[in-house]
């Protein structure tokens, strides 16, 4: 008997755990929107005398981790890529850095679009990734985020 009061106690407890479990969200742009902000402001950090090699480092996981959240929310349409966000605060980044990836991301199109115009066969691809960060170099994120900032 005291087995039998135990496994209805269970089943009990199981069910009523079920019932307030949320659903699961699988919209990509709201899992961006629950992550911690990341800011970040370049144009500060290059313009210090003397950048360590850590701070440099830093900040180039740091624009990784935006790259990130950026392209999770890419995807190929018509052989050209669609970013389906509007604005940086969309995924949880900030707007100068949102800029400078869509800037890339627009200019890629750029490119696709002109190769076409000049017959050749040429399409955005899946999947979407973001090489290591260590093969980024500091100089060229700061150069990018400048240009289009």
């Amino acid at each position: 008997m005291k087995h039998i009061k135990f496994v209805i106690l269970m089943f009990s407890l199981v069910l009523i755990s079920c019932s307030k479990e949320q659903p699961i969200k699988s919209n990509k742009t709201t899992e961006a929107v629950e992550k911690p902000y990341i800011e970040l402001d370049l144009s500060e950090l290059s313009a210090k005398k003397s950048i360590t090699d850590k701070e440099k480092k830093y900040a180039t996981e740091i624009i990784y981790s935006c790259y990130k959240r950026a392209y999770e929310q890419l995807e190929v349409v018509n052989g050209l890529y669609v970013l389906n966000v509007k604005e940086g605060k969309d995924i949880q980044i900030s707007e100068p850095i949102f800029r400078m990836i869509k800037a890339g991301i627009d200019n890629t199109n750029e490119e696709i679009i002109r190769l076409r115009s000049e017959g050749k066969d040429f399409n955005a691809t899946e999947p979407i990734s973001v090489s290591s960060p260590k093969d980024w170099q500091f100089e060229e994120l700061v150069k990018a985020y400048k240009m289009y900032n």
